[in-house]
């Protein structure tokens, strides 16, 4: 009997619980499942007991029930043959098939963990409101100093953090292996991070044009009331807004990625 799954293929990369569980329901349901091991076999293999047959088969049954319904090949995804072994699976699968994985590993090229588009989007989203905020605050310098721009502190180290924000986008499209490029890019994230209290404290360590905090400070704020009100307010009202466009950013970089899958996958 024809089950309801019977037009898709699955590649499994998964190893245990939750992964190959999912893969069995598609199994059950008529997919054609291909479960990719290494030459050392599932972990589960060995999880027992109990054992169906020799332990030392290692066949556990725990495995067996986790699995069955399935094919199963053999690959060694961390060399580069069974890379390219994988890559001439994927483009033999008939057009609308899945490829499943929970576990990627950092090497992967198949299927990027979602979690690594985060800074990516919070750092295109971040490099435009620095840049907002030093436009707009010279305008404001203008009006209130007479002068665009002036080498004050605060205004030098935020442009500074403006800086870091661009390196980091270009560098995240100049370096093509993905260690070394999460690696570079912490490493600015990092220094970003540093400079954010710096920029805060610039009114307390350097003779400053811009006037002392008065809400984030130690004392209570120096706010009328109905100011502190409006100020928390706002604050909460462009938090959800942020929330809101990073997620709508990170979908953008989640479907991208999958339309560039899908383009090389044709090819």
């Amino acid at each position: 009997m024809t089950g309801l799954l019977s037009d898709l293929v699955v590649i499994d990369l998964t190893r245990a619980l939750a992964g190959p569980h999912a893969g069995l329901m598609l199994a059950d349901l008529g997919a054609r499942v291909i479960k990719v091991e290494s030459h050392d076999g599932d972990d589960s293999r060995g999880w027992g007991p109990p054992y169906a047959g020799d332990p030392a088969q290692r066949r556990s049954t725990y495995f067996m029930s986790a699995n069955r319904n399935k094919e199963s090949v053999v690959a060694d995804l961390k060399s580069e043959d069974g890379k390219d072994f994988l890559r001439r699976l994927v483009r033999r699968l008939p057009r609308g098939a899945r490829v499943i994985n929970v576990d990627w590993s950092e090497e992967s090229e198949f299927g990027p963990p979602p979690k690594r588009r985060v800074p990516r989007a919070r750092f295109l989203r971040d490099a435009r409101r620095a840049g907002l905020t030093l436009v707009a605050g010279a305008i404001w310098g203008r009006i209130t100093w007479g002068v665009y721009w002036t080498w004050d502190a605060r205004l030098t180290l935020t442009l500074f953090l403006w800086f870091i924000f661009v390196a980091y986008i270009v560098l995240r499209g100049a370096i093509d292996e993905r260690e070394m490029r999460a690696r570079y890019c912490a490493v600015l994230g990092i220094l970003g991070a540093l400079l954010v209290p710096f920029i805060h404290l610039s009114v307390y360590l350097f003779r400053t044009l811009h006037p002392k905090p008065i809400l984030m400070k130690p004392d209570a704020p120096s706010l009328p009331t109905e100011m502190l009100t409006t100020v928390l307010l706002a604050f909460a009202a462009f938090t959800l807004l942020y929330v809101a466009l990073l997620r709508v950013r990170y979908r953008y970089a989640f479907d991208r990625d999958a339309l560039l899958a899908e383009s090389s996958n044709a090819r």
